[in-house]
């Protein structure tokens, strides 16, 4: 049987915590840089995981797009404090086990 291609897309949610000296600056790097689309070399070692687990499909690309307008903001570091620990301005979510 010949494999095929199939395209899906999926929407994700993304927790990112960065350390910079205002909002901007980290949302500069959410939206440019955290968010990126993973290397070829990414994808061919999650492949190479998954073959051990004994999943029989390939991952062949992957493509992230950002929608600028839905970066929140949703903890920040308290008044006159440092950086080290957020005040969430809303419980934050985890995400660990994804």
């Amino acid at each position: 049987m010949q494999e095929q291609e199939y395209v899906f897309e999926v929407y994700l949610v993304a927790l990112v915590r960065v350390n910079a000296e205002t909002e901007a600056l980290a949302r500069g790097v959410v939206v440019s840089s955290a968010l990126g689309s993973p290397s070829a070399e990414e994808i061919r070692l999650a492949n190479q995981a998954d073959f051990l687990y004994g999943k029989e499909a390939l991952i062949i690309g992957i493509d992230f797009a950002v929608d600028e307008s839905s970066v929140k903001l949703i903890a920040d570091a308290p008044e006159g404090g440092g950086h080290d620990q957020a005040a969430p301005s809303r419980p934050v979510p985890s995400i660990e086990g994804y």
